[in-house]
């Protein structure tokens, strides 16, 4: 019962730093979302696999660092 208890105050902090980062950032809303998604099924997962979740499938090392910037900026809000 505990643990059910602090994840969902863990869960409710990061929607609540979700909405002030999306306050700054607002075009990354699909990465936000998609970030916490992957942080709810895995608090072990990573910013690549929150964005693979969302594309369905692996990303090339190439396609990445186009996008990896504002996937680790949204996974850095959110993940700590």
């Amino acid at each position: 019962m505990m643990q059910f208890i602090s994840q969902w105050f863990l869960r409710r902090q990061r929607r609540k730093r979700a909405a002030t980062y999306l306050g700054h950032f607002p075009d990354d809303m699909p990465a936000v979302q998609a970030v916490l998604m992957a942080l709810d099924l895995s608090p072990q997962a990573s910013a690549r696999d929150a964005a693979e979740m969302l594309m369905g499938s692996a990303i090339s090392n190439e396609a990445w660092q186009k996008i990896s910037a504002r996937w680790e900026r949204a996974w850095a809000a959110l993940a700590t």
